[in-house]
């Protein structure tokens, strides 16, 4: 550190009297200015090759039609189809007027987005619903799960695919067991996308089919939108089978998880930031600048005026006051 100190006092000796200290003064600033560039530098990559921040707020489910979440892509499993009822009130949504009909779907078909809305309604009778004549199986429906592995400028992402049927895969597939299922939802915002992740709960395993209401006594549509007659005359044998066909409805949950991720590169960010590290910066030199103005000064170099000690006074610095007599 002394060594240093002389070494400054050295270069500053090159200044004028007027300006002794300015030299140091301008060095430790633009040396406060580096350090903090450096720093941006350095926090900037950093932070594009790390996990970006988040926030986890709870949200309430949507209760208006009009607000509706769309579920995730499903597929029929079913050996024998599936009857699809979709929830109620959701055809103003996708302008689709058969909607508020009954759908069929074979075995691997996709379900129609159309189909796929969801909000919160206090009447259970209103929501979707999915008949299977299958009576050996347990399986109608089965959907993807794309699950968010990492945050940053992009989200990363994982997708299990639906499943086509109901075999024993690797890995397995997310699928609807009969009776009634809770679909929970992890909603992330990133900054190029948004990502829903949907999985359901069972709530319970019976069904609650009784021969009637669902697509009992509609007229049937295939996903094309055409009639479908062979279905149509399936479903007036609903209340025959009552005891032996069975139902899968599932409701939303009350409230869902929002993670939101954030930009430590945002500009206003930065700019706080910025601010905080340019106050440290120069609080540094400031505190490096006055161990070496007191170090002149324990020293003897300097006097306690800011003067130079050692400096030999020129005749231009002393006047004599000279009496002359008339």
């Amino acid at each position: 550190m002394k060594g240093c100190l002389e070494f400054i006092k050295k270069i500053d000796d090159f200044a004028s009297a007027p300006v002794e200290g300015s030299l140091v003064g301008g060095g430790l600033s633009l040396l406060a200015y580096t350090l903090v560039l450096i720093y941006l530098v350095a926090y900037s990559i950093i932070a594009s090759e790390s996990t970006y921040p988040t926030t986890t707020d709870l949200s309430v489910f949507p209760n208006e039609a009009a607000d509706a979440l769309t579920l995730p892509p499903m597929n029929c499993i079913a050996t024998n189809g599936c009857y699809i009822k979709a929830m109620q009130g959701t055809s103003d949504i996708s302008g689709n007027d058969k909607v508020n009909q009954c759908l069929f779907l074979q075995q691997g078909e996709a379900m129609p987005e159309d189909f796929r809305y969801l909000f919160y309604d206090s009447d259970p009778v209103n929501y979707f619903t999915v008949l299977s004549t299958s009576t050996d199986k347990n399986f109608a429906l089965s959907y993807d799960v794309e699950k968010v592995t990492g945050y940053s400028s992009t989200l990363d992402t994982d997708t299990i695919k639906a499943a086509v049927n109901d075999d024993l895969v690797t890995p397995m597939p997310y699928k609807l067991y009969k009776g009634i299922s809770v679909f929970n939802l992890i909603r992330t915002i990133g900054l190029d996308k948004t990502v829903d992740t949907w999985t359901n709960t069972v709530t319970t395993e019976s069904t609650t089919f009784d021969g009637s209401g669902g697509c009992c006594g509609a007229t049937v549509y295939d996903k094309d939108g055409n009639q479908d007659s062979t279905a149509t005359t399936e479903m007036t044998n609903c209340g025959g089978n009552s005891n032996t066909w069975w139902t899968t409805k599932f409701v939303p949950p009350t409230t869902y998880v929002t993670v939101t991720v954030s930009d430590p590169l945002d500009a206003f960010e930065l700019l706080g930031l910025l601010g905080g590290w340019i106050g440290i910066a120069f609080a540094f030199a400031g505190t490096i600048y006055w161990v070496y103005d007191e170090y002149l000064w324990i020293t003897g170099t300097e006097d306690s005026n800011g003067g130079d000690r050692d400096k030999v006074p020129s005749a231009s610095d002393e006047i004599e006051m000279v009496t002359t007599q008339d």
